[in-house]
């Protein structure tokens, strides 16, 4: 039996995987690798679908299901099919984009599905993904959607809109009815029906084998994951509240975070 086998850490991407610049720095690079190589399985831990990560996932080794659309979802690419999926409530979400539309008119609201990222507001200036993300995204209104959506977000460059926005919106009867409603940026607030700790505790009924689990991440949409996890880090960019819950602290995403994770909760506990 190899060193590794049975832990399975999953990485959050922007602000952790990612540097500023979008990139996987090689320091986490090597870590990884040497981490699979011992036994270890690596999973994304992201607020994207299947279709808009496959240019990230291509650039490392993920050798274990993926957590996506920030918790909706665990993808297992190997097989290219899903073990586990969570559809938004379409009844109790729909009202919210007309109250965001109509307190900010040009505010670009995406639907995510298990087909296509599907934008509802033809008013929108700008949408903040397309500055590095390269999947199409489909105009429709939110009726032509009839595919069981995964989430909803307001994404915009302005975060002060999306505050207006989340500062008009009562959470409670969602999280009353099991959803999550959450920031995963300045630049995106989401309704969905899990989140990634939800999901990471599912993960481990539907996947055999797993001994410990280890999660890594820097904003809102990844506390519960760092909550769930058998041992979790936060980097020095994330926020206070991910540090305040997180087992470990270790270097920004521009020094190689998860790198820095493994080496203190993995290599050095050899």
């Amino acid at each position: 039996m190899k060193p590794y086998e049975g832990l399975y850490l999953y990485v959050d991407m922007d602000g952790t995987l990612l540097n500023d610049d979008k990139k996987i720095t090689q320091g986490n690079l090597d870590a990884m690798d040497r981490f699979i190589e011992g036994g270890g399985r690596v999973g994304i831990a992201s607020g994207r679908s299947p279709h808009n990560i496959d240019y990230y996932r291509s650039l490392f080794n993920v050798n274990a299901p993926c957590i996506l659309f920030n918790g909706s979802a665990i993808y297992d690419f190997d097989t290219q099919q899903y073990l586990y999926k969570a559809p938004l409530d379409k009844e109790l979400v729909r009202p919210v984009i007309d109250i965001g539309v109509a307190m900010e008119p040009d505010v670009c609201v995406q639907i995510f599905t298990e087909k296509a990222i599907y934008e509802t507001n033809p008013n929108q200036i700008g949408d903040p993904y397309l500055a590095y993300e390269w999947f199409p995204r489909t105009m429709a209104t939110p009726e032509e959607i009839t595919e069981p959506w995964l989430k909803m977000l307001f994404c915009d460059a302005d975060g002060d809109k999306l505050d207006r926005i989340q500062n008009a919106i009562d959470p409670t009867p969602f999280l009353a009815r099991g959803l999550t409603v959450e920031r995963s940026g300045r630049e995106y607030f989401e309704f969905l029906p899990a989140n990634k700790g939800l999901t990471l505790r599912k993960l481990c009924e539907v996947i055999p084998g797993v001994r410990k689990t280890l999660a890594i991440g820097d904003y809102g949409n990844d506390l519960a994951m760092i909550q769930m996890a058998d041992l979790s880090a936060a980097p020095a960019n994330a926020t206070d509240a991910v540090k305040a819950a997180a087992h470990l602290h270790v270097v920004d995403n521009n020094h190689d975070a998860v790198a820095d994770f493994l080496r203190i909760a993995v290599f050095e506990a050899e």
